[in-house]
């Protein structure tokens, strides 16, 4: 009887696994190994939730609030509470921000940024960054949200309203006075746009005909047509970032 017992116990709990899918997917940037954590709620769902910064937590907590209700995949990319993936090719370290290299333009930049930049140590950037893209598979999704957290004053609503580069990438935006500037989102669609406009949220529309390239998630989904919200929020800002992910879920439908 013990036996049939604890047989129906397992059958029990991998059916319970199944339900919320977890896995763990290696990729390679030269010689060092990153984890892929991919939790998957439902496998046909067209929502799809990144966090591309392991040491951006506030945004993680915010979502894992939404997670057991929300029918979506969540892409999340272990680096040990790091931001910049620090890699090795031919035993020599490099370092680039994982969120600025969706281009080849981006690339170059990152690898320059931190003084890194031969054939070698490129071409290895590009294959974890084609590695990655080919995982998260983006235009078999209908929506994709990245998940983001930023430091009080280092990157804000404003850094697209100053005359910088950031502007010239910037359609339209819109300033609540009610509202840090801190915490905003970034969107591809004029759709998303306004709703978060009418809410009173500081959002950014990106043109999607901008020259500007900084190799950016967003710039990628910018210039693939890819539907695409950024929840931006100061760190800390945990309720806040819950409000702002709460509102795009309700954009789905979820």
């Amino acid at each position: 009887m013990r036996h049939v017992y604890l047989c129906f116990l397992f059958i029990y709990l991998c059916s319970c696994q199944k339900k919320d899918d977890v896995q763990l997917i290696e990729l390679f940037a030269g010689e060092t190994k990153l984890l892929l954590e991919v939790k998957t709620k439902d496998e046909n769902s067209s929502l799809v939730f990144i966090n591309l910064h392991d040491d951006e937590v506030t945004s993680t907590e915010a979502f894992n609030s939404f997670y057991e209700d929300c029918n979506c995949r969540f892409y999340h990319l272990m680096n040990n509470r790091r931001r910049n993936i620090v890699f090795s090719v031919n035993h020599h370290d490099g370092e680039f921000d994982p969120n600025g290299i969706f281009s080849s333009t981006g690339i170059e930049r990152q690898l320059k940024k931190h003084h890194y930049f031969n054939p070698k140590s490129e071409a290895a950037v590009k294959k974890f960054s084609e590695d990655f893209l080919a995982t998260l598979d983006l235009n078999s999704h209908d929506f994709v949200v990245s998940l983001h957290n930023n430091s009080d004053g280092n990157f804000s609503v404003q850094s697209y309203v100053a005359d910088t580069s950031r502007s010239e990438g910037a359609l339209e935006f819109n300033l609540s006075p009610n509202r840090d500037e801190d915490d905003f989102f970034i969107v591809t669609k004029r759709e998303f746009f306004e709703s978060f406009r009418k809410q009173d949220f500081n959002v950014v529309l990106l043109n999607p005909t901008s020259p500007e390239d900084d190799g950016s998630l967003s710039d990628y989904c910018n210039k693939h047509g890819i539907d695409y919200i950024n929840v931006e929020a100061e760190d800390g800002h945990l309720e806040e970032q819950k409000k702002m992910i709460e509102t795009a879920l309700l954009l789905f439908g979820e």
